[in-house]
């Protein structure tokens, strides 16, 4: 099954223009951000209603309010879970990252906070080697992307088959580089089990 919007391997259905339509990862993410933003934006118009109901009848902090968001910025560059900080992350493959975290989130909260910590840790240490060149570095976190996402998917409909040959592949890539090998030894085979 294809993604309605882009045509890559769908993962999602969802209810939309009064029937299922299918989405991939990468585009169910950018849906799930548009509804953040657009509920941001309900709840800020809430916030200034309470703030007018409580102006008029005179009693302030009487009426309920939603909690403001609030954006950390520091020194580095965090995408919810991969932190890459003091590297060259703006000529990264930043969409892999993002399909990289999405899946670790959605693996975290749906029990696989290990498998999680590893594929995070995995991202992390790709992203940070200075010892491999660009191109090296984003075919790995494309392939652990694809494999993160994979790793989402219940048990019955995992494409274990399709996923083994980029297990091998990532191997192979992380296996040249001594920080990536050693931790590929570390993590590779929790990631590997996970699809047999």
């Amino acid at each position: 099954m294809k993604c309605y919007q882009c045509n890559k391997p769908a993962m999602f259905s969802i209810q939309a223009q009064g029937g299922q339509i299918s989405l991939c990862l990468d585009c169910k993410l950018k849906l799930d951000q548009s509804i953040a933003i657009q509920q941001d934006l309900v709840e800020r118009n809430l916030n200034y209603l309470a703030a007018e109901v409580e102006s008029i009848t005179g009693l302030p902090g009487t009426v309920p309010r939603y909690p403001m968001r609030q954006v950390v910025r520091a020194d580095q560059v965090t995408q919810h879970n991969v932190s890459v900080s003091n590297s060259s992350i703006g000529v990264l493959n930043t969409g892999s990252l993002q399909m990289v975290n999405s899946a670790a989130v959605s693996l975290s909260q749906g029990g696989q906070k290990e498998l999680s910590d590893a594929i995070k840790t995995l991202a992390d240490g790709i992203a940070r080697n200075t010892q491999v060149t660009k191109e090296v570095q984003d075919k790995a976190l494309e392939i652990l992307s694809f494999i993160s996402s994979e790793a989402t998917v219940s048990s019955e409909k995992r494409r274990r088959f399709a996923i083994r040959p980029l297990l091998q592949e990532l191997a192979n890539l992380c296996s040249g580089v001594a920080g990536l090998a050693q931790l590929w030894q570390q993590f590779g085979p929790m990631i590997t089990s996970w699809f047999k």
